[in-house]
């Protein structure tokens, strides 16, 4: 059940037993067998979830965010309008989980933007820094552009992996000296200078997640739930 508060929609959170309709069709089986193996009940009617997760897959428009697509970006227009319309016909009612692709789109629709490519991201692993507990993770990575956060999100975790990261009528090379920028963490974060993993918009439920938590990795998979159920708990009710 939905409940009005502060002129936002929360659901109440139950571990486990919320609802998820996963969006996209790259990655769906892992996606979908991730969710089962944590108790979370799939449907296939969008309007029965309480969390939308988006898969990752094909790089994000950058019309989507007024920006000039360079030779390095390679956009699934098509797929963009079908997670925007998702999105859209949802925010408000159910919870926005994002993961890689998934989590740069629910950035861009918060009204961020991305790194069209960048470096040091291509496969394997690497540490993470946790914002709220200071404790550093190790989580998988496969992606070449980057979430460029706004100031209403919370910064959850960062990385410092790439050493070049460009986008449209800008490059940032490791070493550049950038202006600090607040987030509504606790603590300030530059993100220029560090790679965000992961974030949150508490005004529309959005989780992104720059890493693969449906690959075969336990400590990402055990990372993300961990951020995702802290999450919810921030809007228990």
């Amino acid at each position: 059940m939905l409940v009005k508060k502060e002129e936002q929609l929360l659901i109440p959170y139950i571990p486990g037993k919320l609802k998820v309709f996963v969006q996209g069709t790259v990655l769906y089986q892992a996606t979908c067998q991730m969710w089962r193996h944590k108790g979370y009940p799939l449907v296939d009617n969008l309007m029965d979830a309480d969390i939308i997760c988006y898969t990752g897959g094909e790089d994000i428009s950058p019309a989507l965010y007024k920006e000039r697509k360079l030779e390095y970006t390679y956009p699934n227009i098509f797929r963009d309008n079908q997670d925007r319309q998702c999105y859209h016909n949802t925010v408000g009612n159910a919870y926005q989980v994002g993961l890689c692709r998934g989590g740069q789109l629910l950035n861009v629709l918060n009204d961020g933007r991305l790194w069209q490519d960048v470096d040091g991201h291509h496969f394997g692993t690497h540490p993470v820094y946790d914002v709220k507990t200071n404790v550093w993770k190790n989580v998988n990575t496969l992606h070449h552009q980057g979430i460029r956060p706004t100031i209403d999100a919370t910064i959850l975790t960062w990385a410092q992996v790439s050493s070049t990261k460009i986008a449209d009528k800008e490059t940032w090379s490791r070493g550049d000296i950038k202006i600090p920028h607040k987030s509504n963490s606790d603590s300030v974060v530059n993100v220029n200078e560090v790679d965000i993993e992961a974030c949150w918009y508490e005004k529309t439920g959005s989780l992104c997640v720059q890493w693969h938590p449906e690959f075969s990795h336990a400590e990402s998979t055990n990372y993300f739930f961990e951020l995702l159920e802290d999450c919810l708990h921030y809007e228990k009710v």
